[in-house]
């Protein structure tokens, strides 16, 4: 309804019309349906380019969430290509540490993760937690998503011992930081067995 509200009262090639496709594609991607979310993630990235430059960052950002889709439909190469080119726009315009390049590294370590390769998703998810620990600190949500991946990487990769003590820290600061019997707490209690 939204979606045709906007275009109705703004035109097809609106901002917000793009983030209305945005909107959709984020819930047909949390319903893994990959090919309709890749196809509104497309549209809203062909609006987006009718109004920005090439490294803009809603260009890079759109193309970066594109890259989950494609992740979930097997496109890792495709993924993969869009990723480097996204990483050396955004590396040229953010020489400090940016949460859009940890986005963007974070994403590196799934396509990596997805092809098996798990001592490059190992170094992506580290350098994204240290990315995010750099710009929004060891109680947020992303620096914490990111050691989980971390840990979870570790431990395809063998090395047990540190992904426990990541883990760990990872679950040190959710029990400190939420309430007794969260959720969150619990899930890492148990991921961590």
């Amino acid at each position: 309804i939204v979606l045709s509200i906007d275009q109705r009262e703004l035109g097809d090639y609106h901002p917000y019309v793009a983030a209305d496709y945005v909107n959709l594609g984020n819930i047909r991607y949390q319903m893994e349906d990959g090919d309709a979310a890749e196809d509104y993630y497309r549209k809203a990235l062909a609006i987006r380019l009718t109004h920005y430059e090439e490294d803009h960052p809603a260009i890079l950002l759109n193309k970066t969430i594109l890259v989950k889709a494609l992740v979930l439909t097997g496109k890792l190469s495709e993924a993969e290509s869009i990723l480097n080119e996204v990483l050396v726009l955004q590396r040229a315009r953010y020489p400090q540490p940016h949460t859009d390049v940890a986005l963007t590294v974070s994403e590196m370590a799934h396509v990596a993760r997805a092809r098996e390769d798990h001592a490059r998703a190992v170094q992506f998810f580290s350098e994204a937690a240290d990315l995010y620990l750099a710009t929004t600190g060891e109680e947020s949500k992303n620096y914490l998503i990111a050691q989980a991946n971390l840990g979870g990487a570790l431990s395809s990769t063998g090395e047990l011992g540190e992904a426990e003590t990541t883990l760990r820290s990872v679950l040190g600061v959710l029990e400190r930081v939420l309430p007794e019997g969260h959720d969150n707490t619990a899930r890492a209690h148990i991921r961590l067995g």
